[in-house]
């Protein structure tokens, strides 16, 4: 049994690959230069403060969407264990010593199940 070249799947050719890798080098290194003249000629002008806040907004940002997101997915995957013994105990709810037990498990991981 032979493998296929992963050649004979791409769609486009070699030097049509080169020039849309030019087209897209050339038009990044133009916004960047366009960008930077532009900084440097208006720096009297720019708000600086507001600069950092719009950098340093999205790295906040994202620390606290994964520190609210993360108790809501624990939740989430407990609910999930909670409703599928539920299921295979002919439909009466697991104890609450049972769930307590499972919720301070050190070993258990709700994906796995």
């Amino acid at each position: 049994m032979q493998r296929e070249s992963r050649k004979s799947h791409c769609p486009l050719r070699a030097d049509q690959i080169t020039l849309t890798s030019a087209i897209m080098i050339l038009a990044t290194l133009g916004l960047l230069t366009y960008s930077v003249t532009h900084v440097i000629s208006d720096w009297a002008t720019l708000d600086k403060h507001e600069l950092a806040n719009e950098l340093l907004m999205p790295i906040w940002l994202s620390a606290v969407a994964v520190a609210v997101l993360y108790p809501i997915a624990f939740y989430m995957g407990y609910e999930l264990l909670f409703v599928r013994l539920s299921f295979l105990n002919d439909g009466s709810k697991p104890s609450m010593r049972a769930r307590l037990g499972m919720a301070w498990s050190p070993g258990l991981r709700t994906w796995c199940l």
